[in-house]
């Protein structure tokens, strides 16, 4: 009996050796977030691979080409001076390779995939997909004209505005886009399928 005080005592005594619960990792309690997030970033890894590879082979030289010459035909409507080559354009104060990247096709990638992953159905995806690729297409377009302008009058923006500006407001874009599918098809498909 007085061994097993005297370990009591001990154990009480030395601060070091006192029994510290493990913290805790907060457990997701919806799984539905995790699996949502998971595939939203496999679909967008999966599609990002794919345009990779195909636009390695060549396969997108066209959309390339169609973004160039769409974009110049408006550059010369509008006054300014430009001049095309395949998927080259000569501007006043610059040089621009339309490349993949420079067709918003990652952005749509991200739409479609935020889309996919949301839970609505089929009709409300498809509503989604086929407003807003050519939504996203215009921006776009409105983005390379905004930038011949921009090369035009303040040439020393035009970085700035291509890596920074344009980055930011596309992303806010399909945000906002995403956001009011969600309100006006989706919540609207909901409510009207509860009323019957």
């Amino acid at each position: 009996m007085k061994k097993k005080n005297a370990d009591s005592k001990r154990k009480q005594a030395d601060p070091v050796k006192k029994q510290v619960p493990a913290k805790q990792i907060p457990a997701i309690k919806d799984k539905r977030y995790l699996k949502a997030a998971l595939l939203f970033c496999g679909i967008v890894i999966l599609l990002d691979l794919v345009v990779w590879y195909v636009g390695r082979k060549e396969y997108l030289a066209f959309l390339d080409i169609f973004i160039s010459e769409v974009i110049t035909k408006l550059i010369l409507l509008s006054g300014l001076e430009a001049r095309i080559d395949s998927n080259t354009i000569y501007l006043a104060n610059s040089t621009w390779v339309v490349t993949t990247e420079c067709t918003a096709i990652f952005i749509k990638i991200v739409f479609t995939s935020f889309v996919l992953v949301y839970p609505a159905s089929l009709r409300s995806k498809a509503i989604a997909i086929l407003a807003g690729i050519p939504v996203i297409f215009t921006a776009n377009i409105l983005r390379l004209y905004l930038m011949a302008w921009i090369d035009k009058l303040k040439p020393a923006f035009s970085v700035y505005f291509h890596n920074y500006v344009w980055q930011i407001v596309f992303i806010v874009m399909v945000v906002f886009m995403w956001l009011v599918w969600i309100e006006k098809v989706v919540n609207h498909e909901t409510k009207a399928a509860v009323s019957r």
